[in-house]
């Protein structure tokens, strides 16, 4: 919380312990905002990933669907 550009974090099962959204620039914007979350007290390590494109956004509509209808299935899209 302390640290501006985490913009979500989320507990995780797994390998890691913790996913942390971040916002940054640039790569190098990266390693700085990488370099403040382990200064924070208690973390040990990072690794990060860079999302290069959304394959499919935000969405809630096929999940409401889904439950308002649980006997159909929602149409198959590619």
């Amino acid at each position: 919380a302390g640290v501006p550009e985490v913009i979500e974090a989320h507990t995780i099962t797994g390998t890691g312990d913790m996913l942390c959204r971040v916002a940054a620039r640039t790569n190098t914007d990266l390693q700085r905002v990488i370099d403040m979350i382990v200064a924070v007290r208690g973390v040990e390590r990072a690794s990060s990933v860079i999302s290069l494109a959304t394959q499919v956004p935000y969405r809630t509509l096929p999940l409401v669907h889904a439950a308002a209808h649980p006997e159909t299935k929602p149409p198959h899209r590619r």
